[in-house]
């Protein structure tokens, strides 16, 4: 294996100090207890490194301590462990933890012998692997099969199934709506009660109402570019209906031929 292309290794990276080289501090929880950002100099930075007095040859080298300027007024000082490291040449930083009661000096220990041991070449010292891809790609979400292909059923199978037949051994229901819809897809389906069906079936056929009297209840267009005016302020008098009123189509209104209209 080619070491060249792996990476500097451990103890002997230089990495430049900031302008102004800040004192190191003991890797203890003690130590860490007594760091407050009104002791220190920010200038013009948001943020300050602070390292710690650790070995160069172990797992916890180039751990830094992060703390915040904040806002003024806020006395609270945000502690953050960092891991500095050189990766193909390049120098970066890991993010390793926010220090607090429940993370500590022990579990940033344990988090760095974990790291190595996982990342880094046990003969040579360098880094294999860079924790920060490493991170990122255990965020990625699972994704999920696709619910969305189809079961492959006839046209004639459909329509059996839409007037009640079983499909493939499935029960189906007569339109696909008694108490739930038919699944034609790979999916999961929530029961509901013929109650709820009815009511939520109420609700619905009085919403397409109101979306029928609203879109048949305005003028009929006089001019080609109002027909596509935002929000609509009138109807393409050469659309499907588009003439019609509200009363000549409202005997179709729980169909989806008038509602075919309004796309």
């Amino acid at each position: 294996m080619d070491t060249e292309k792996l990476g500097t290794p451990l103890g002997k990276a230089i990495i430049k100090h900031t302008r102004h080289k800040l004192d190191a501090i003991r890797f203890r929880d003690d130590a860490i207890n007594k760091v407050k950002k009104d002791n220190y100099n920010f200038g013009n930075k948001r943020y300050l490194y602070i390292p710690f007095k650790v070995s160069k040859d172990s797992h916890q080298k180039g751990l830094k301590l992060k703390i915040l300027k904040g806002s003024p007024g806020d006395n609270n000082t945000v502690k953050t462990f960092y891991l500095v490291y050189w990766f193909n040449g390049k120098g970066l930083r890991h993010l390793v933890g926010n220090y607090s009661q429940s993370f500590g000096v022990r579990e940033c220990d344990e988090y760095l012998i974990n790291l190595f041991r996982t990342h880094t070449d046990p003969k040579t010292g360098y880094w294999t692997k860079d924790p920060n891809i490493t991170k990122r790609d255990e965020k990625r979400i699972v994704e999920k099969p696709d619910t969305t292909i189809a079961k492959g059923y006839t046209v004639n199978e459909v329509i059996e199934a839409y007037c009640g037949a079983p499909i493939h051994e499935e029960e189906a229901e007569r339109g696909f709506r008694h108490n739930n819809a038919f699944p034609l897809v790979e999916t999961e389906w929530v029961a509901h009660s013929k109650e709820e069906v009815d009511k939520n079936r109420v609700k619905l056929d009085k919403i397409n109402q109101q979306k029928l009297k609203k879109h048949y209840s305005l003028p009929i267009c006089k001019k080609t570019s109002d027909v596509r005016s935002f929000p609509k302020t009138c109807r393409n008098p050469e659309g499907q209906g588009g003439k019609l009123t509200y009363e000549q189509v409202s005997f179709c209104q729980s169909s989806n031929i008038a509602f075919a209209i309004l796309k």
